[in-house]
């Protein structure tokens, strides 16, 4: 008899196409075909649409060991960073990580694509280039490749106010202002944060919080 799994395994080799992984969710494991192109914010927004309103309303992240997957790199290329594989086990879970401020919520947009990078609902945060070494950073890189640093800056929140931090040699440019390594200030939102001259422009704006959990 033919084993339809093998079956499987020899057209996705031969088509490149999908992947196999196994999404756990509330403890159930679930045999998944991925789209080698979906990003890990696509996988995660497909697998809430299966699930009630109430969880739909719930920012979910996507961990490997413990480590969140960043949301803007795709199938591919984790598994090109050797950091999936088709036997990969990744748990989708509701996000953690900082503290929660209820109704304080950030929104990074890339300015040339209009694309959302990602949403902060918890601070400080770091931004930068996602590394499997720096599995708790935000990636921002799309673009900017290795000019960004893979821990470029911090958010963080004092007094219901937002300061952005540069952490990075490189430095950074705030709505025009030269921030060096280690310098602050208070972001005026909306802000257009520079990381490098090759990076492009990313807008940090204030976000609906109607749907951050509490």
């Amino acid at each position: 008899m033919t084993n339809p799994f093998s079956e499987l395994h020899t057209y996705l080799e031969k088509n490149k196409t999908h992947t196999l992984l196994t999404l756990v969710l509330h403890g159930n494991e679930n045999p998944v075909l991925v789209r080698l192109d979906l990003t890990v914010k696509g996988l995660i927004d497909a697998a809430k649409r299966k699930l009630g309103r109430e969880e739909q309303e719930k920012r979910y992240a996507l961990y490997l060991h413990d480590d969140p997957l960043p949301l803007g790199h795709t199938i591919s290329e984790l598994i090109q960073a050797r950091v999936l594989t088709p036997q990969s086990k990744v748990i989708m879970r509701v996000a953690s990580g900082g503290t929660r401020l209820k109704g304080f919520q950030l929104l990074i947009v890339d300015v040339n694509s209009q694309r959302e990078i990602a949403v902060l609902t918890r601070f400080p945060v770091t931004i930068g280039r996602w590394t499997p070494d720096t599995p708790d950073v935000v990636d921002v890189s799309d673009g900017g490749g290795k000019s960004i640093s893979r821990r470029h800056a911090e958010i963080r929140e004092e007094g219901g106010q937002f300061v952005i931090k540069c952490l990075s040699e490189r430095g950074l440019t705030v709505n025009g202002e030269l921030l060096a390594e280690s310098q602050s200030v208070r972001l005026t939102l909306p802000a257009d944060v520079a990381l490098t001259a090759k990076s492009g422009v990313l807008r940090i704006e204030k976000h609906d919080t109607s749907a951050v959990s509490t």
